[in-house]
């Protein structure tokens, strides 16, 4: 699984070249800010498991297509165990 190197300049620009809704945001911060698990995630952001997969994966989707037009500024995805940890969690 491919994953990026988050800092809080990749978050900020991700959100904002994203132009991603209330709900995306709230997703990626706490995913990449305060690193919570897909369950507490679902259970503080009162989703189900498969409507917040739904949602990272067109975050996942939505980062490769911004990332793609702007290479200089956005790392690409690469590798992450910590993050396959998140997913699997």
């Amino acid at each position: 699984m491919r994953q990026v190197p988050w800092n809080k300049t990749v978050l900020e620009k991700f959100i904002e070249y994203g132009l991603l809704n209330e709900l995306e945001e709230q997703v990626i911060r706490t995913r990449v800010a305060k690193s919570w698990t897909r369950t507490k995630q679902c259970r503080e952001l009162n989703l189900s498991m498969s409507s917040l997969d739904r949602i990272i994966r067109r975050l996942k989707d939505r980062y490769d297509e911004v990332q793609s037009q702007y290479p200089d500024e956005l790392p690409q995805r690469r590798h992450s165990d910590y993050e396959d940890y998140l997913d699997s969690n």
